[in-house]
């Protein structure tokens, strides 16, 4: 019984927060009609993001391709603790923290086992390949 209120007050919330960012905006450039369809229309891109794995789901990418790509890998095969590969931006590392965790990214220098990096990149010659994705590869290396 509580949590239909809960659900009820954070879907209340949501709406709210999206009046008060989306209507102003839309005033500026648009009719009250076209306000309306505009927050109809966001409240539906806005309602998924209270879903587990938010902006996973097949056929909306919110992520880069590698970005999910490594969280389902580090996700399929249970890594613990993973390195990424150098030419990763910032933004997929942050992406894949964020989305792997509560698994640990730990520095390239610290003892890599698990490395992700790009289908392009050479694989280091410690390391053996696991699996191959579109863009990324999972790789165990041996110290």
């Amino acid at each position: 019984m509580v949590l239909k209120y809960v659900n009820l007050s954070s879907r209340l919330l949501l709406i709210f927060l999206l009046s008060i960012s989306v209507i102003p905006m839309a005033l500026a450039n648009s009719t009250y009609k076209n306000v309306f369809n505009k927050l109809i229309k966001n409240f539906d891109s806005y309602k998924i993001l209270t879903d587990e794995y938010a902006g996973e789901y097949e056929g909306i990418y919110t992520m880069p391709l590698e970005a999910m790509e490594s969280i389902w890998l580090i996700r399929r095969h249970e890594i613990q603790e993973y390195c990424l590969s150098s030419r990763f931006t910032q933004v997929v590392h942050f992406r894949i923290l964020v989305g792997a965790w509560p698994r640990r990214m730990i520095a390239k220098g610290n003892k890599c086992e698990k490395l992700l990096l790009y289908t392009n990149e050479s694989i280091p010659s410690n390391c053996k390949m696991m699996t191959k994705e579109k863009s990324v590869v999972y790789a165990i290396c041996n110290h």
